[in-house]
């Protein structure tokens, strides 16, 4: 037997203890099990998953019907000794309905908010150099560059949709800006556009008109932060009552016509205006 002491873990009241099954390669979650003293022991004896079915009051070797046999890489138990981790190389699904995992389903929700960003890095021609950097990690060398976009929102009547950035941003507050944001890795310039002016302002762009202008550069030599930004015209016609800006981004949003935004530009409060302007001139 392994050098695994089985006397240390707590089983419950039942016998049995939980077993959480774990991909050695993705570290994908599998399966959540569970062990009793014998099936433990086997386990260990045979450095495969074996575990006790609830269901059919009976030992089950993962794999021995089926023949996805789980391999085991490690077996450890948590702090407290009531649970366990097996990380395994797998053959085949690991659930009995064929999924790779059991967590495969439709019964789940996300956070993207609390999701962590990356970005390509860029060389100086806008191509990606196959190397990432985490948002805001400004570690980029001269020559290095990430890559933003700028989606100014506009409707068939010619008036525009900007937001005012909230008073607890660290960087311009209380400015009027145009939605936009960083391209994460591995997506196309046109769908972090699309992505981040539909996050921002709650608009339906299904039916938008959403075309390329132009792109500018800036560098910070020694800053780490250089960067190319595209800038996009997003046609699409809507109202206020379309509108749901993200609390978190904005203190509100203004449909305004271009003699507003060029009064906020001359006052020194719209964002980026001096190299954005020539995407109002519709």
């Amino acid at each position: 037997m392994r050098n695994f002491d089985i006397d240390k873990v707590k089983f419950d009241d039942r016998g049995l203890v939980p077993c959480i099954v774990q991909d050695y390669l993705t570290g994908r979650v599998l399966t959540l099990a569970y062990m009793n003293r014998e099936s433990l022991a086997i386990t260990l004896e045979r450095g495969l998953t074996c575990f006790w079915s609830r269901s059919r009051k009976e030992l089950w070797l993962k794999g021995e019907t089926s023949g996805n046999y789980q391999h085991i890489v490690t077996l450890e138990a948590d702090c407290d000794a009531d649970a366990i981790l097996v990380r395994v190389m797998k053959e085949g699904p690991a659930c009995h309905l064929g999924n790779d995992s059991c967590f495969d389903t439709d019964l789940r929700c996300e956070f993207p908010e609390n999701r962590p960003e990356f970005w390509d890095i860029y060389d100086k021609d806008k191509k990606r150099t196959g190397r990432t950097m985490k948002r805001n990690d400004w570690i980029l060398k001269d020559g290095e560059y990430h890559l933003t976009v700028l989606g100014v929102v506009t409707r068939p009547d010619g008036k525009f949709l900007i937001t005012k950035r909230r008073m607890d941003k660290s960087w311009a507050p209380g400015w009027w800006e145009v939605s936009g944001g960083g391209v994460m890795a591995g997506e196309e310039s046109a769908d972090a556009v699309r992505r981040e002016v539909t996050e921002e302002t709650g608009l339906d762009l299904s039916g938008a008109e959403i075309s390329y202008l132009f792109t500018y550069s800036r560098e910070n030599p020694g800053e780490g932060d250089n960067y190319f930004v595209d800038i996009y015209r997003v046609t699409v016609d809507f109202t206020e009552e379309d509108v749901h800006i993200r609390e978190a981004e904005a203190d509100g949003y203004e449909i305004a016509d271009l003699e507003t935004i060029k009064k906020y530009a001359a006052e020194g409060i719209f964002l980026h205006y001096d190299s954005i302007k020539k995407a109002f001139e519709l």
